[in-house]
């Protein structure tokens, strides 16, 4: 091959272990993976389409980029969930593009690269096969944290959600596969494993479910498990044992809860109402005390009214969630919400109600962090900090960044940390006298 590449990567962690796909594939190809589009052959931008805002950036920086693509002669390329979904578009809109392909088709990346066609090429099949097995993935050699796929697309059909247009339906990887490339992760240092999948704890394999897998996970010799995202409507019995019996599974879960009313749970066929989802979370703090939950929140929904926010505010409240992502709500073409809802909710009052939530959800936070102070927990170091080679950072199990000194080398350790000092986002510590010895 001997080319260049240069990956940027937009969205969720989904889309960072894609983008360690793609750099495995072309580096077995003989390509070279580049750190920056100045020295590239070859820019791709891997993509996400879940809000209109991550494609707006994405379309900002082809503009952006063309500049480069016409200096070096390099060929720029959309890969990923936009590329799928904007697919039958985006070569009007962006003509300066050579290839668009989309999460099935990944496999063609060496070719459509090697390719010297002028004629844009456009890969966006779907194959309801495809998990890309035994393929290569490039993972930096020092990582003691990785991401792992367990399962790709999704069934639920949430009306306001493109993802199952764009990374089509369920399929689960087979067990063994799973544990054989965490064996070999945990080979080469790696301490912490995210397992990912759109609703991961739909994961199965021949009668074994998410919490089975979780064992299994369990007796690899990981010293942290997490995994993202489960779905509500899928939990379990033997799913919220594991996470309370497997040492290894973190105190810490990622659960969508979108809004806090059932009336726009309904319209948005989430699959669940207020109060199961109340349920769980109640379920989880109990049997978990030690819990970090977070979640995802949209406003502005059609047909959203003052009482059904008031229901999300108050759902906030009762769940105390220790972080969540906002986002204020915008149609998706080819949704269902977007064909049959009506966008009702005025513009300023979305963002209105987005502001409410995330200034709630600061105060929330703060309060979360706050009483870690003077307690000692345990920080799986991950990297250095932005003031110079003796700061280091690192997370709780709690999924808490933290922030410590030290003269030691402390990358890839486990230490017990002193919470000193608490940020709404970041905690501030020191060793302990038995991490420091």
């Amino acid at each position: 091959m001997n080319r260049r590449v240069y990956i940027e990567t937009y969205g969720c962690q989904m889309n960072v272990r894609d983008s360690e796909l793609l750099g495995g594939l072309l580096e077995e190809a003989g390509g070279e993976i580049v750190a920056g589009p100045e020295e590239a052959d070859v820019i791709l931008l891997n993509t996400c389409a879940v809000r209109e805002r991550a494609e707006e950036r994405v379309i900002g920086r082809v503009h952006q980029l063309s500049a480069v693509q016409r200096s070096r002669g390099s060929r720029l390329g959309i890969v990923g969930c936009m590329a799928q979904h904007l697919r039958e578009r985006l070569f009007e809109s962006l003509p300066t593009l050579d290839f668009i392909i989309g999460p099935d088709a990944y496999r063609d990346l060496p070719a459509t690269v090697l390719s010297e066609s002028d004629e844009p090429q456009v890969l966006c099949r779907t194959d309801a096969d495809e998990l890309y097995d035994g393929l290569p993935g490039r993972r930096e050699p020092d990582a003691v944290t990785a991401f792992v796929t367990i399962m790709r697309g999704c069934d639920r059909m949430c009306t306001f959600c493109i993802v199952p247009f764009t990374r089509g339906r369920e399929r689960s990887r087979a067990v063994d596969s799973i544990v054989a490339e965490i064996d070999e992760l945990v080979s080469r240092g790696v301490r912490e494993v995210t397992l990912l999948g759109q609703t991961v704890n739909a994961w199965s394999d021949n009668g074994l479910t998410f919490g089975g897998l979780l064992r299994r996970v369990g007796e690899t010799g990981l010293d942290r498990i997490r995994f993202t995202s489960p779905h509500p409507l899928y939990f379990s019995e033997d799913e919220l044992a594991a996470l309370a019996e497997v040492p290894a599974v973190c105190e810490s879960v990622h659960l969508p809860m979108q809004s806090g009313s059932s009336r726009i749970l309904e319209r948005m066929n989430r699959g669940y109402d207020r109060e199961r989802y109340l349920a769980i979370a109640t379920r989880l703090r109990q049997e978990i005390p030690e819990l970090s939950l977070s979640t995802d929140l949209i406003t502005g929904f059609p047909g959203e009214t003052e009482e059904d926010f008031a229901e999300t505010l108050s759902a906030m409240q009762i769940c105390a969630f220790d972080a969540s992502y906002q986002f204020k709500y915008s149609p998706r073409s080819g949704t269902y919400a977007a064909r049959k809802l009506q966008d009702d909710v005025p513009a300023d009052l979305k963002q209105e109600r987005l502001e409410q939530v995330i200034a709630y959800q600061r105060d929330l936070t703060a309060r979360s962090q706050k009483r870690l102070i003077g307690r000692t927990i345990e920080v799986l170091i991950d990297g250095r900090g932005h003031r110079g080679r003796e700061q280091w950072t690192g997370r709780t199990r709690g999924a808490r960044t933290v922030v410590l000194d030290s003269s030691d080398d402390l990358r890839g350790r486990l230490v017990d940390v002193v919470v000193e000092d608490a940020g709404v986002w970041t905690l501030r510590g020191r060793l302990s006298e038995r991490s420091a010895t």
